[in-house]
């Protein structure tokens, strides 16, 4: 009887802590944003200043240059020549929070989507629409 009760005592623990062990990820992720679609033209006010809201005027909000809020984004960008529309791709606001550079600005990055968002910009002109 004893017997009995010690491995009865041996399995409820051993799936007590089996059960214990699992862990569920409830958190709903949302779906990556699809990059834009080449006939798309992109709006700086609509599409771009919220990437800068979200990303970077934590610290781009009037103390550091760039000065990225809503109001201010579009002059300092050209004042200080971050964009480069004979080689999109080079463009300085494009490259630093690239999530693909991990030799500049090592802090905040744009997500692949919102990098795409940012170079699609550029490549349609960097207009300030």
């Amino acid at each position: 009887m004893k017997r009995y009760y010690n491995s009865s005592l041996f399995v409820l623990l051993v799936a007590t802590l089996f059960f214990a062990s699992c862990q569920y990820d409830f958190e709903v992720k949302p779906a990556p944003e699809p990059p834009p679609e080449p006939g798309d033209t992109l709006s700086f006010s609509a599409e771009i200043i919220p990437i800068f809201t979200a990303k970077c005027v934590a610290c781009h909000g009037g103390s550091q240059v760039p000065d990225l809020r809503a109001d201010n984004a579009y002059n300092s960008i050209q004042a200080m020549s971050l964009v480069n529309l004979a080689v999109p791709a080079d463009s300085e606001i494009y490259t630093w929070p690239n999530p693909t550079n991990t030799a500049k600005h090592a802090w905040k990055k744009y997500s692949a989507a919102e990098a795409a968002k940012v170079l699609f910009w550029i490549e349609q002109g960097a207009l300030n629409n």
